[in-house]
């Protein structure tokens, strides 16, 4: 303990701007916004996400700027944001609660989650 030991350390789809690693990471806001371009271009306009909370880590809330960034450049104001951990369950009770407000608000309209 306490003596150090001189191993690299990367960090994937992470960052710690306080401490001497290097990381790998993607754009998470051009990657989303991407994403949202691809789904509109082919009609959906009732888009909506899954697997981000307020205190959802750095990438997870950069892909949410890009989703919304996209979203207004398209000037579509709807939102459909379930908020949820990163885990199967959450994930899967995030996604039904998604589908069953979409398919309320909007029946017959494009969706994807």
């Amino acid at each position: 303990l306490g003596q150090r030991v001189d191993i690299p350390i990367v960090l994937v789809d992470s960052y710690a701007p306080n401490l001497p690693f290097d990381s790998i990471v993607i754009e998470n806001i051009t990657g989303a916004t991407t994403a949202i371009n691809h789904l509109v271009a082919q009609g959906h306009t009732h888009i909506g996400v899954i697997g981000w909370a307020k205190n959802s880590p750095p990438s997870i809330n950069e892909r949410f700027i890009g989703y919304n960034r996209a979203l207004e450049a398209h000037s579509i104001s709807a939102r459909y944001v379930e908020e949820s951990g990163l885990n199967r369950e959450e994930g899967y009770r995030a996604t039904a609660q998604l589908w069953r407000a979409l398919l309320k608000s909007q029946p017959s309209s494009p969706a994807t989650i």
